[in-house]
């Protein structure tokens, strides 16, 4: 005869990195736990900064603590107070067009850009 699960003492819902944390933790304490998606519940953003201080707090989280090999990239800058300036510098293909705001009842900029459109598909 298979053996009886104990009652499930905590029900974890949802799919955030948050979730899985807390009923591993709750897990590693010896609780029976479940985690549970919620239907329908839409992703998020799972890419967030951690202070390396988080991942020393328990056991489990020292597992996801890795070196991240670095590879460097020809030409990049970072973004100083110095260099936003040019950040607004364009081409010439990119300048100003005087334009008139564009409204919901009246389409200018959607009658440009095909204006446009049909002169280089021309």
């Amino acid at each position: 005869m298979a053996k009886a699960r104990p009652p499930i003492e905590v029900l974890v819902l949802g799919s955030h990195p948050c979730c899985y944390f807390a009923a591993a933790l709750l897990k590693s304490e010896g609780a029976a736990v479940a985690q549970c998606s919620i239907p329908g519940e839409l992703p998020h953003d799972r890419l967030v900064q951690v202070n390396p201080k988080l991942l020393e707090l328990h056991k489990l989280l020292g597992a996801l603590k890795k070196d991240v090999e670095l590879t460097p990239i020809h030409g990049l800058r970072f973004l100083a107070a110095r260099s936003l300036p040019t950040l607004f510098e364009f081409p010439s293909d990119m300048s100003r067009v005087a334009m008139p705001a564009n409204h919901l009842n009246d389409q200018v900029l959607v009658r440009t850009l095909e204006a446009e459109w049909r002169e280089i598909t021309r």
